[in-house]
Order: C-alpha cells, then structure tokens, then sequence
C-alpha cells in the first residue's frame, strides 16, 4: 500500500508540473506557445501535404517535438488554435484520417481527464479565469469612445472592479475596439478579409494552402490573448503579421510570372 501511495504520489507530482517558460523574448507561456505552436502547423502541414514517406515522417516527428512544447506550457488559446489549425490543413488538404485522428485522441484525452481526474498545470482547473470580466471591462470602455477608440496612447494597464489589474484586453480584437474604435476594428477586419480572399483565391487555383492555414493559425492565436498589434518588432509580427503579409503577397507573386510572359510577347 505504501509503494502504491508513492507511485501515486510521484504521478501526481509528474502531472502537476508548473508551466514550462522558454527563454529570451519567448520567456512567458502564451508568447512561447503562441510562437512555437505556429512552427508546428508549418511542420504539421508539411507532413500532410508531403508525398514521399521519408519527408512525411520527418515532419510529423519535428510536429510532435514542438507539439510537446506547446502542450507542457499548459497554455489552452494556442493549444486549441494549433488543433484547429491543423484540422483545417487537413480539410484542405483532403486528409480525412487526421479528422478522425483527432476526434480518437480528444476522446481519449477527455475520457483519461475524467477518470483519474488528471488536470496537468491546472489547464481545466483555472477555467476561463477573469478573461469574461476583462472582455466585458474592455467593451464598457469601448462604447465610451466608439468611433476613433482611446488612442494607442492610452495605458495599457486596466483594473478591473474588485481592483484587480491587468495588462492588456487579452484580446486583439477587442484591443483594437478599445484603441481604434469602430474605424480600427473596421480596417483590421477589413485586411483580414483580403487576406482571406487572397488566400482562399490560391487554395481554389490548385496552390498553396500553407499561407490560408497560417492565417487561421494568427486569427485564432489572437482571439482570446495579445494586445496592440501595432508596437516594435515581437513575437507577435511573427505569429500574426507574417501569415496575413503571406496570404496577401503569394497571389501577386503567383501571377507576376504571368504577367512577365505577356510583357515578353
């Protein structure tokens, strides 16, 4: 009996471990998960869309690697973007075994959480934590000044009715309502858009569908964290600004040869 409260001791320890930092610029959980969750849907899509064994198997152990990564930071935006992200790639790329794939392991998960009660850093435990209070703190201020927002000027510190303070909406979009008001939330919509429509343009045309997924990547990544999106050079460019810029520029490079051959004529 002893041995086994030892064993379940030392599990409960093993399950309990704290959220793994990384370092340099990627030294908070979110930020790190958010940056290496988009290398693993490039690895990812890699996988899926190579048609030699060798290159497929390859890839999908670099996505395992840096799944592992994401999952020990416990960090629950950038873990379901990274599955929804990949679940797209594989709609667009016609692999439904991965469908199938995932919904087996979600079940497992699920059923694992339940059974032995395994909440690994707390992940279920901490819930939705004062995000809802946050979002509905950040949208009474954003019917202050609807139009133009509160300027990027504004502190990004807010406190919220217990007095408790926070750092930013821990939403872009939701920040973008606050700073730029109607007009920014608009614009930014408004690119999204078409980088969407350029991308999806590529996918229809039989062309590359790694920049679409990478923009369904930086919307979810962006959904529920994040801030301004407009400051000096961070993970963020990386994780959210490289997707968009890609959806847009692919179908004016694509068609630059085109138009090139039609000059030469």
């Amino acid at each position: 009996i002893q041995l086994l409260e030892a064993r379940k001791v030392s599990l409960s320890r093993l399950l309990s471990w704290r959220r793994l930092e990384l370092f340099g610029r990627l030294d908070h959980p979110i930020i790190g998960a958010s940056t290496y969750g988009l290398a693993c849907v490039i690895a990812a899509w890699a996988a899926l869309a190579a048609s030699r064994w060798w290159w497929r198997a390859g890839a999908a152990a670099i996505t395992l690697a840096l799944l592992s990564l994401v999952v020990l930071t416990y960090s629950r935006g950038p873990l379901a973007a990274v599955a929804v992200t990949i679940l797209a790639a594989a709609v667009l790329l016609r692999r439904w075994w991965i469908v199938g794939l995932f919904v087996l392991a979600y079940c497992g998960v699920a059923a694992g959480m339940l059974s032995f009660d395994w909440d690994p850093g707390r992940a279920v435990a901490r819930g939705l934590g004062p995000r809802p209070e946050i979002w509905a703190h950040v949208w009474r201020a954003f019917l202050e000044q609807p139009l133009f927002g509160h300027g990027l000027l504004t502190p990004e510190g807010l406190t919220l009715a217990k007095g408790t303070s926070i750092d930013h909406p821990h939403s872009a979009f939701l920040a973008t309502l606050f700073y730029g008001g109607v007009v920014g939330g608009g614009l930014l919509l408004w690119m999204l858009a078409i980088a969407g429509c350029s991308g999806w343009t590529v996918v229809h045309r039989g062309g590359w569908s790694l920049p679409l997924v990478l923009l369904i990547y930086a919307v979810l990544i962006v959904l529920t964290d994040n801030d301004k999106l407009l400051l000096s050079p961070r993970p963020l460019w990386l994780y959210f600004w490289l997707p968009v810029l890609l959806c847009i520029a692919v179908p004016a490079v694509q068609r630059a040869p085109l138009h090139r051959a039609q000059r030469d004529r």
